[in-house]
């Protein structure tokens, strides 16, 4: 008895495991992909935020209260900070997003230095930034931290930042770093991190 030939649908089916492999393959890659593309391009795709483009310390100067005033109504939205501290001086930046990057620095110490040593306290405006911030500090590898007003959580995927939102400001996120994250979070909880005035 001779083996019936199988249709030609069949013969064909039995190349579809490598090519079903093959379209798994790159299906999958596109989808990585277009992925990639939508969290780099989205507002909010990056931690939540629209990322900073530019060197965030480029053009940074010494300024005044006075002076810092004056930036703040120039970019239009609140920029928060630490408030005065002892023994240091305030250096600002805007970058090309209306980013604005405030830091403490000892006497002595280029405004523009790219060291990440020093107290820095980030404003990033894009919209809808507190519900952003709120969805990512109920992630998995997040470590949610409560504080007055607002919600927040610290990243350590970014070198223990701490990310920030408030109600009365829902289109801002602040970032938060210290070299030592205990001063860094005791700002943050005891309520030190607030809007210039």
């Amino acid at each position: 008895m001779n083996p019936k030939t199988p249709p030609l649908e069949e013969s064909e089916k039995s190349e579809d495991p490598d090519r079903v492999r093959l379209g798994t393959i790159l299906g999958v890659g596109a989808l990585v992909v277009g992925g990639l593309l939508v969290w780099a391009l989205v507002p909010g795709g990056r931690a939540g935020r629209q990322a900073p483009v530019d060197d965030p310390f480029n053009g940074a100067r010494l300024v005044s209260l006075e002076r810092a005033g004056e930036m703040v109504e120039a970019v239009g939205h609140p920029v928060f900070w630490a408030g005065r501290l002892p023994g240091m001086r305030v250096a600002m930046n805007e970058d090309s997003r209306q980013n604005v990057h405030v830091r403490y620095l000892p006497d002595g110490v280029d405004p523009e230095t790219s060291s990440n040593q020093y107290f820095t306290v980030g404003s990033y405006p894009f919209s809808q930034a507190f519900e952003a911030t709120s969805r990512l500090a109920g992630e998995p590898g997040r470590a949610p931290v409560e504080f007055p007003g607002g919600v927040g959580f610290l990243d350590r995927m970014r070198g223990d930042r701490l990310v920030l939102s408030f109600r009365g400001h829902p289109d801002l996120q602040v970032e938060v770093f210290h070299p030592r994250l205990g001063r860094a979070l005791e700002a943050v909880r005891t309520g030190g991190i607030v809007p210039m005035p």
